[in-house]
């Protein structure tokens, strides 16, 4: 948690699915929204304080304090375990809980009526979208919260209960406890995919969702209650108290009495349900991960062994060091075509230059990594045999390994440097490694595969390019044989 003093920032979204389907779920959900804020501003619109000239210093005051208390103070809350927006190039981050944003509409609640408090809820939505959510309903929502509240402080039933929701402090804890449901429908709105997926995606977020708002309300109904005990003439309803609906019929007092505790209960079997499922799920799923990343490592080993000998059998080739430069390409030629192993073989001579290669005869516009050529200099000063990854060939979807071998003639005198490299794309020995992490895409995952350095060898189907990490980024445990990450 980190103070705020601000929540502008340069970067400004509303973000709204990618596919149709989503973008009219999403619709559809705003239309929902704002009909139930229409249909309740309406039942309610005899709480609305009339347009007077005495109350525009008041309207002013508020409207004036709506962007500075939504926009400016607030702490920044832990993302936990939040999954970020899909599509979305950044990080995910924890909600900002900006201290003051419900003061100015809960105010409007108390002293306008039902219309003011809903149209500055929004307003402040507004605003937090844009920096904050991103959540076309969040203005919906926060209007939805204002109208609700405005009717609360303001009606006139005379029961207990009704007396205690006329307490600002009473009415922003009950709001305060709806917010997660109301938001859980947003927030499971907002997203492509199946009922589960969107599910999920809105559970991750709802904690700090909820301590967001929440706070945010607990907040203004503090100041609100005491504004209100100061002065209680111009705060809330005015008239005489009337029966409450309990008080009116027996229907209605069962209906009052009962649906409380039945909608407490069929949120408690849909939270465990889905807390069971949810459980046994992940179980599954991280065990289908456990599988892969055993699976995928394991064949590492082979794959590496695999070049080691290949590269070592054709460097004992005496014509690598006797013959002349067209020889020596029709001998990597010949070698190329005999083992399906490598897909670029090139020959240094003893001083690191470049004599020939095949196919690409020139090892100096090859796209070496500054490793594969500070492993040129090991390999004159000696060392047999080394390995570097090398970035994807343009369009490939995996990167390349690159096999180093020192050429030793008959005198074990230092001749020049062999190198190989392969595709792990294309290359038999790692074909099995990519169709294990492949198999995630069958659970919506993608596997990654990193080497010793963090570096991103292969990246999943249809995603281009691998990617080269800079040192200090994005690390993942590693083995002896080589790593392996898994990207839920």
């Amino acid at each position: 948690m980190s103070f705020l003093w601000t929540i502008i920032s340069p970067y400004r979204e509303i973000y709204i699915p990618p596919s149709l389907i989503g973008r009219l779920i999403l619709g559809l959900g705003v239309a929902i929204f704002l009909l139930v804020i229409l249909i309740l501003l309406s039942r309610w619109r005899r709480f609305n304080l009339p347009r007077t000239q005495a109350t525009w210093p008041i309207r002013f005051l508020l409207l004036i304090l709506a962007p500075l208390t939504s926009l400016f103070i607030g702490m920044r809350l832990p993302v936990g375990s939040a999954l970020p927006l899909p599509n979305v190039p950044a990080e995910p981050l924890g909600p900002a809980l900006m201290v003051f944003s419900a003061l100015p509409w809960v105010l409007a609640a108390g002293f306008l009526g039902p219309a003011a408090a809903a149209l500055l809820a929004a307003l402040s939505g507004a605003l937090l979208t844009i920096w904050d959510t991103h959540n076309l309903l969040t203005p919906l929502l926060m209007a939805l919260l204002g109208t609700l509240f405005a009717a609360a402080v303001n009606q006139r039933y005379r029961t207990r209960l009704y007396a205690l929701l006329r307490h600002p402090l009473a009415t922003a804890f009950l709001l305060a406890l709806l917010y997660p449901f109301l938001y859980l429908a947003a927030a499971t709105l907002l997203v492509d995919g199946i009922p589960a997926v969107r599910l999920d995606f809105a559970l991750t977020r709802l904690g700090p969702a909820s301590l967001s708002g929440g706070g945010a309300l607990l907040v203004a109904g503090l100041f609100a209650e005491v504004i209100a005990l100061a002065f209680p003439a111009q705060w809330g309803g005015k008239g005489a108290l009337l029966p409450s609906p309990a008080e009116t019929t027996l229907r209605g007092r069962v209906l009052y009495g009962t649906a409380p505790a039945a909608l407490i209960l069929v949120v408690l079997l849909m939270v465990g349900s889905w807390t069971v499922a949810e459980s046994a799920s992940r179980s599954m799923l991280e065990d289908q991960m456990a599988q892969v990343a055993a699976l995928s490592a394991g064949g590492v080993p082979y794959f590496l062994e695999a070049g080691q000998n290949l590269i070592k059998q054709l460097v004992e080739d005496p014509r690598l060091y006797t013959g002349g430069v067209d020889q020596l390409r029709l001998v990597l030629e010949e070698d190329l075509r005999s083992v399906p192993f490598f897909t670029q073989l090139y020959i240094l001579d003893q001083d690191g230059e470049p004599l020939t290669g095949y196919p690409n005869s020139d090892h100096a516009t090859s796209n070496a990594p500054p490793e594969e050529q500070a492993g040129i200099q090991f390999a004159l000063n000696g060392v047999p045999f080394q390995t570097y990854t090398v970035r994807p060939t343009p369009g490939g979807r995996a990167a390349q390994v690159s096999f180093l071998a020192t050429i030793f003639d008959q005198a074990e005198n230092i001749r020049g440097v062999l190198i190989g490299r392969t595709d792990l794309g294309i290359n038999p020995f790692s074909r099995p490694i990519l169709e294990s992490l492949d198999s995630l895409a069958q659970v919506g995952g993608v596997g990654i595969l990193l080497d010793e350095d963090g570096r991103i060898l292969e990246d999943g189907p249809g995603d281009g390019d691998a990617l080269a990490l800079p040192p200090g980024e994005a690390r993942a445990p590693v083995t002896q044989d080589g790593p392996v990450a898994m990207r839920e």
